[in-house]
């Protein structure tokens, strides 16, 4: 009993780390490395990049560390889309949307 509950509990943590986009199989002592592998930003832009991050005296911060917004699946920009989003953030540093083809009314 004891071995299918591992096994199955091995099977789930397996299907989860695949399920953020890792491919392949994997034994249990290689699920470290690939949950480490896993992205935590998205199109090149982390929480951290756009939040800014809490200091010791439990201050929010203004974001330190530049970024890039890039994506490659963009193709269309909806109105309002990305109006906000990287309003007056210093640490953006440029937009990369190669296959990005049109932008609607202040989509940007």
């Amino acid at each position: 009993m004891a071995d299918t509950t591992l096994r199955q509990a091995f099977s789930n943590i397996a299907n989860a780390i695949r399920a953020k986009g890792v491919t392949g199989t994997m034994s249990p002592l290689q699920m470290p490395t690939k949950v480490a592998s896993i992205s935590s930003s998205k199109y090149g832009v982390s929480g951290d990049s756009v939040l800014g991050d809490v200091d010791q005296n439990g201050v929010l911060q203004p974001p330190s560390a530049s970024f890039q917004f890039i994506s490659s699946d963009i193709r269309s920009i909806p109105s309002y889309g990305l109006y906000y989003k990287f309003y007056e953030n210093p640490a953006l540093t440029s937009v990369s949307l190669p296959n990005l083809t049109s932008i609607e009314s202040y989509g940007m």
